[in-house]
């Protein structure tokens, strides 16, 4: 019997304003752009279908006209040439989805423009990982480098389970369509980049589902070039509503967000680990002194006075941090009812008056292959 072939949705989000008034001083990575075309296209076999778009937006005319060049001569794959200021990689991966909403994918995935695959049958893996795993809806690789100390690469070892509360900087990420059906087609774009991790297993949970780490597969990401050299905003500046009002709503219904940054441990942590006090003496001391005595001591205080407490981490860490209740969530971590899907809803995308992705003027670039 013949074997069914797979078909996957890639998106490539990218924005470079390197040569138009955003900021003359931009370097054009546009190579980089190509070595991450190369490595989606590398992943092609006879069982498995991938239909490549690149997603631009804010790039100058001296990059989009190399990208452009690139495609003819590659000849296989599209360009969504985006005529509106994203900050964020979600809204350039949005626009795509919404022109390719009529055809139908096994899976869709997002990858940044700086993220790529080292080895040929990497993308295979990850499939076979996710489709293994009926409850999964999310897989993420290994990444090299920024992938928030959760770094564990071992072709032996079965996926590690996201958990509520956790979070990994994954640069590529392999959804089941079950996931986009649940969400219109679209991801979370209330953010302006960063910190949308923490908010993943919980999208997860409220559709019964779990995001996975691969452990088998390590791409290469070459690491934040195309960041704006302002510092990048919270939100996205699309987004009108009152954040840290919609936090604490979602409190009220179990949903967590950057908790990672209440962790006492996390903390001293961070303290402790400043190159100053980096010798092996102090090392032994504070590991002794984490995992022992101070966790003891703050355990009891949180306890007792937790309110007190994570604000004073909040101080240390930020403003936005927010505990989940478990309460709200079964022994598997998923929600108990449909609270939290409706939450989700209806707060962590953009609404059309907000931002209605059908009105964006685009040009669609369709590969002569096609």
């Amino acid at each position: 019997m013949r074997k069914k072939k797979k078909k996957v949705l890639a998106i490539i989000t990218t924005f470079n304003p390197n040569d138009i008034k955003y900021d003359k001083s931009f370097e054009d990575f546009s190579h980089i752009w190509f070595r991450v075309i190369k490595s989606w296209q590398n992943e092609r076999d006879k069982n498995l279908e991938i239909d490549i778009v690149v997603a631009d937006c804010i790039s100058g005319f001296k990059t989009r006209k190399k990208l452009i060049e690139f495609q003819k001569k590659s000849e296989d794959f599209y360009i969504d040439l985006i005529e509106y200021p994203f900050t964020s990689s979600a809204g350039n991966f949005n626009h795509a989805m919404y022109i390719f909403k009529n055809k139908i994918y096994d899976y869709y995935a997002y990858s940044a423009s700086d993220a790529m695959f080292v080895n040929k049958g990497d993308l295979k893996i990850l499939l076979d990982e996710i489709e293994k795993d009926p409850k999964a809806s999310i897989i993420s690789p290994q990444a090299d480098n920024d992938m928030a100390q959760r770094r564990d690469y071992n072709p032996k070892k079965n996926p590690t389970k996201i958990k509520l509360g956790e979070g990994v900087n994954a640069h590529i990420y392999l959804f089941k369509r079950k996931f986009f059906e649940y969400y219109d087609y679209k991801w979370i774009d209330i953010l302006g980049g960063p910190k949308t991790e923490s908010l993943i297993p919980y999208l997860c949970s409220a559709i019964k589902t779990h995001q996975l780490l691969s452990h088998r597969v390590m791409i290469h990401h070459k690491g934040h070039h195309d960041m704006l050299r302002t510092p990048q905003p919270l939100l996205n500046p699309a987004y009108k509503r009152n954040f840290l009002k919609m936090l604490k709503e979602g409190e009220k219904i179990g949903l967590g967000f950057e908790e990672c940054d209440l962790s006492i441990k996390t903390t001293l942590n961070v303290f402790l680990n400043h190159p100053s006090i980096n010798n092996l003496k102090v090392l032994v001391i504070k590991t002794i002194f984490i995992n022992s005595f101070f966790k003891i001591i703050f355990n009891y205080f949180e306890r007792i006075f937790p309110y007190r407490v994570i604000e004073y981490v909040k101080r240390f860490q930020g403003p936005y941090s927010i505990k989940h209740n478990k309460k709200f969530f079964d022994k598997d971590g998923y929600a108990k009812n449909e609270d939290l899907y409706n939450f989700i809803k209806k707060n962590v995308f953009l609404e059309k008056k907000e931002l209605d992705y059908k009105k964006i003027p685009y040009k669609l670039m369709i590969p002569r292959k096609h």
